[in-house]
């Protein structure tokens, strides 16, 4: 007799509960591991309110400080839209050899669940890292044309990819993602799509990719007749990019929160002005590619320590990034650890102006950038989960197409928010060759 929907029930109640999601989350995310999570969220918005001292110590609506406004207390708000990503994993028992509480058959849908939702949880924490565009990277050369990478002409329906990232770090055999640009955004050169706010405009349906290869920097994909060179690849299926008032429902992840390159004029985060005070608003921003990387690092510290930030304590780095710095070092590297609720992960100790600094590598940092942070003084908002199993009526899985087919659905629901932007920064390394 197949294993039955009962016994699903059970089984995922017992491995799958709310205390044990926070442990699947792959031990090499440092950013989703390290930045505080906060269940019980209600509704779909949240009210993010924005202040920062004015004169005599009274606080403003940075959206009025350049004005006469006067010294009342106020606060400007950001509405937060929470975003909903949906993923599903399908198990089958067609044959009907299995009986009922089969460890064997256990141990399978628990393998294949526990890998979905470390999946789930890689591409939460790419858009955490991102500016809520979606944006997995820019089409570099389409099939016929010289992969640049390479020297070879690219076969059909294989691209060349520019990412700021590792192709294996984000890009996975059968992901689906789509071709997509940005109105009035020059494509030539850019890597990062903008963090404005802006939504991309698909110019493909959905696809799937059938091959990585990380070494040529080329994916092969079911059709990439949509893709064109200098477009942008973003991941398909829910929401991508917000707006002013953010109601695409993206996440808005810290590129959003703290612009690589720092904050235009009249930038428009939510609806609000950030270069009015952008420190404060944004984060700190340095372009420290003409120093080493260790001397890019401590400088930024300490140009973060004079403005007041001097509880940042990690700094994100990609892992091409950290061996530069490491082989740097030679003989006066410095190993440590910083710990998060599940996972402790190994660092290059750098002293700060304002006290130690521990360089985490992160495969989603991108490459080239330093990301400095005080984990405090991120939060991540959600409800029932990082992801969590969607319960209809106590019942964790349903019927599937095939009478034998069972179908769980993982969903995820929440927000990022940077509680204080003026204790983290930015700073520009210089180039490493590979």
């Amino acid at each position: 007799m197949a294993v039955g929907i009962q016994n699903f029930q059970t089984l995922f109640q017992t491995f799958y509960d709310r205390d044990s999601l926070p442990w699947l989350i792959p031990d090499n995310l440092p950013f989703l591991n390290l930045i505080p999570k906060k269940d019980g969220l209600s509704g779909d918005i949240i009210d993010h309110p924005f202040k920062y001292g004015a004169a005599q110590g009274y606080s403003a609506d940075f959206a009025t400080a350049n004005s006469a406004a006067g010294s009342a207390p106020r606060a400007a708000r950001a509405t937060l839209r929470c975003s909903q990503a949906y993923d599903f994993v399908e198990f089958f028992d067609k044959d009907k050899a299995l009986s009922e509480g089969d460890a064997a058959y256990e141990d399978l849908v628990t393998d294949v669940m526990t890998g979905k939702i470390m999946d789930f949880n890689k591409n939460l924490d790419l858009d955490l890292h991102g500016s809520g565009t979606g944006w997995r990277g820019t089409v570099a050369a389409i099939p016929g044309q010289i992969n640049p990478f390479t020297g070879a002409t690219l076969a059909q329906n294989q691209i060349a990819v520019a990412t700021a990232f590792g192709l294996e770090a984000v890009f996975d055999q059968d992901q689906l993602l789509q071709a997509a640009v940005y109105a009035g955004f020059p494509l030539t050169g850019s890597i990062f799509p903008p963090a404005d706010g802006r939504a991309p405009t698909t110019l493909s349906s959905q696809v799937m990719v059938t091959a990585v290869d990380g070494i040529s920097r080329t994916l092969t994909l079911t059709d990439a007749s949509a893709f064109t060179a200098n477009s942008f690849i973003v991941q398909a299926g829910g929401a991508i990019g917000f707006n002013a008032s953010n109601t695409y429902g993206a996440i808005i992840g810290a590129d959003a929160w703290q612009p690589y390159g720092g904050v235009a004029a009249n930038d428009q985060f939510c609806g609000l002005n950030r270069s009015i005070y952008p420190t404060r608003l944004a984060g700190y921003w340095m372009d420290g590619s003409r120093l080493s990387i260790e001397d890019a690092i401590k400088r930024m510290s300490a140009k973060m320590s004079q403005g007041g930030a001097r509880s940042t304590n990690v700094g994100l780095i990609n892992p091409l990034d950290f061996d530069a710095l490491d082989s740097k070092l030679g003989m006066n590297v410095r190993y440590g650890t910083v710990q998060s609720a599940t996972y402790g992960f190994d660092s290059i100790v750098i002293n700060g102006a304002a006290g130690r600094i521990d360089m985490v590598p992160d495969p989603h940092q991108p490459q080239g950038y330093v990301r400095l942070i005080d984990p405090s003084t991120w939060l991540f908002n959600h409800k029932y989960g990082i992801p969590h199993i969607v319960d209809v009526e106590n019942r964790t899985m349903e019927q599937g197409g095939n009478f034998d087919g069972r179908t769980a659905r993982l969903r995820m629901y929440g927000q990022l928010r940077c509680m204080e932007p003026q204790k983290n920064g930015i700073v520009k390394l210089p180039q490493v060759n590979l």
